[in-house]
């Protein structure tokens, strides 16, 4: 039937053509089927449209643009979990900034220290990184750990943030933060008998005594000092204390 009908218009066609072109010229073959064919097939296009049954393509009839947003909790989900992966504290800061820091800090406490572990980290978000440095010697250490002092950028130089007695590393910057500085995740306590803390952000500063703060897993943070292999070696007789906060 659609062949009839292909071949009926086709004929139409031809006859249109030969009127428009009036009598003496001469016809092109090429011409006039290559016409009669085009006219044929926009009169079957337009037959097939108004069928009932007939299935448009979803590509070609779509009338509105699509949109390349995410949903909007999607979006939001997202860019959740996006600024917490991208949350990456560490900085860096060259070490000899670090060293003269650490070095006019000792000099205002008047103490000395026997060795000393540093890392710049953006604790408070602002873009300037802090200083966090782990003390160790006798002006510095108790049976339970020794001294975590967070420096920040001044007009001249750096100053004290807080001071952290008995602390045992990894010093790790958790996911969550205290008044938008980052909580610190550490262990305190003596060898075999370790456990790990958190250290949130107070308005003074970080927790005086890590001894006395909550204990914490330490999952998902990121560490800023890490523990040496005599500090692991001290933390193997509560390995199962560890496991169950990790």
């Amino acid at each position: 039937m659609i062949a009839l009908e292909l071949s009926r218009h086709s004929a139409g066609a031809s006859r249109f053509l030969s009127n428009l072109r009036g009598p003496g010229t001469r016809r092109s073959p090429c011409a006039t089927s290559t016409g009669a064919i085009a006219i044929a097939a926009t009169l079957l296009a337009g037959c097939a449209g108004d069928a009932p049954n007939a299935t448009p393509d979803p590509a070609l009839s779509a009338q509105r643009p699509i949109s390349l947003s995410a949903p909007q909790g999607a979006l939001g989900q997202a860019g959740e979990t996006q600024s917490v992966a991208a949350t990456s504290v560490r900085a860096d800061l060259p070490i000899a900034t670090r060293d003269k820091a650490v070095s006019r800090t000792l000099l205002s406490l008047g103490k000395s220290a026997e060795r000393q572990r540093s890392v710049g980290a953006d604790l408070d978000g602002d873009g300037t990184p802090e200083i966090v440095v782990f003390l160790e010697g006798e002006d510095f250490c108790a049976r339970t750990g020794c001294t975590l002092i967070v420096l920040r950028r001044a007009r001249a130089g750096y100053r004290t943030v807080s001071r952290t007695l008995r602390v045992r590393p990894p010093v790790v910057a958790l996911p969550g933060s205290g008044l938008g500085w980052r909580t610190l995740g550490v262990r305190t306590g003596l060898p075999g008998q370790l456990k790990r803390v958190a250290l949130p952000f107070g308005g003074s500063g970080y927790p005086k005594n890590a001894s006395i703060a909550s204990a914490a897993a330490m999952t998902g943070g990121e560490v800023l000092i890490a523990a040496t292999r005599d500090e692991q070696t001290a933390a193997v007789g509560n390995s199962d204390l560890i496991a169950n906060q990790n």
